[in-house]
């Protein structure tokens, strides 16, 4: 069931397509951090010349910007654990899938267990 979510090629498939996030990530932090950049001098120059009005309009474009990249470290992040932890996520898919393999009948096991997996039992009492 699970075999085509995590099966062989998920591996690959997911470091390449994380690779492929992080490197957007970085171009979108890059020009986030421009945007960042501009409004804080935009800011300060605002309330240097006493336009308080413009200047608080500024912020709260600053401080949607300071979420979005906040979200985007998010994302960045959750990356790095999938990543960290692709090896333990294609182990639970095999224990799923043998577990998942077992003909549930009327609400008990079978008598007979599949014998393609070498830990599962031949005869359930």
């Amino acid at each position: 069931m699970f075999d085509g979510l995590l099966g062989r090629g998920f591996s690959a498939k997911c470091k390449s397509l994380i690779k492929q996030t992080k490197n957007r990530i970085d171009v979108i932090r890059r020009k986030r951090k421009a945007t960042e950049k501009f409004l804080k001098r935009d800011i300060a120059d605002l309330l240097a010349n006493l336009l308080e009005d413009n200047a608080y309009n500024r912020a709260e474009g600053l401080i949607a910007e300071l979420t979005m990249s906040s979200c985007y470290d998010f994302i960045e992040q959750s990356c790095d654990f999938v990543l960290k932890h692709l090896s333990v996520l294609q182990k639970l898919s095999f224990v799923m899938c043998t577990t998942l393999d077992y003909d549930m009948g009327d609400g008990e096991l079978s008598k007979q267990a599949p014998t393609k997996y070498s830990n599962a039992p031949n005869n359930i009492s």
